[in-house]
């Protein structure tokens, strides 16, 4: 009888550690898929205006539309920036510069995406295309943000790394206060 004692307890034994060995190498493998298969999060920096005063509206549904994006953050997207908000042209070149450097330094196999919502014109002349911080001077479009100046840093980036530049700057169709009659700012950032 004692031999088949200790013949069951060397079973049982023997089992455990192949079940712990199995347990094992299943952890593993579920590591080396997660660090090397895993589907990776693509990147989504935000670069909102701080609420607008009067004679500009309010940068509308700006708010809800993050707070959307809020839900997925982590699951399929990396969301940054949203709780800062850009008040003049110096502080959105400056913080564009810094989150596309932030961007060189992550992986190339995923996409930057960088999402701009503020209030898009074109000047008088309607031939060049400005972003409105909400610190400008409606009426003078040196306090603006031109277009090309936003295009810039994107140009630093090579070839290597996807990049998706979402405009969300066509609230605004008309502003008499402003003296916009009619905003051509979609029209002109696709002729260019």
């Amino acid at each position: 009888m004692d031999r088949k004692r200790v013949a069951e307890r060397v079973h049982k034994r023997a089992r455990l550690w192949c079940v712990l060995l199995l347990c094992a190498l299943l952890l593993v493998l579920w590591l080396i898929w997660l660090l090397l298969l895993a589907p990776k999060r693509a990147q989504i920096v935000v670069l909102s205006a701080a609420p607008y005063s009067w004679p500009l509206p309010p940068n509308a549904w700006a708010v809800e539309d993050f707070d959307r994006l809020k839900t997925i953050d982590g699951e399929t997207i990396t969301l940054r920036g949203v709780q800062d908000p850009v008040f003049n042209a110096t502080d959105f070149l400056t913080r564009l510069d810094q989150e596309i450097k932030r961007g060189e330094q992550q992986r190339t196999e995923t996409p930057l995406i960088v999402w701009v919502s503020m209030h898009g014109v074109t000047d008088i002349s309607g031939e060049s295309v400005h972003l409105i911080p909400p610190q400008a001077t409606p009426s003078d479009p040196n306090s603006w943000i031109e277009l090309d100046d936003l295009l810039e840093p994107f140009e630093q980036i090579g070839s290597e790394r996807s990049v998706l530049l979402i405009l969300d700057c066509n609230r605004m169709q008309v502003n008499w206060n402003v003296g916009l009659l009619a905003n051509r700012f979609a029209e002109m950032v696709q002729s260019e």
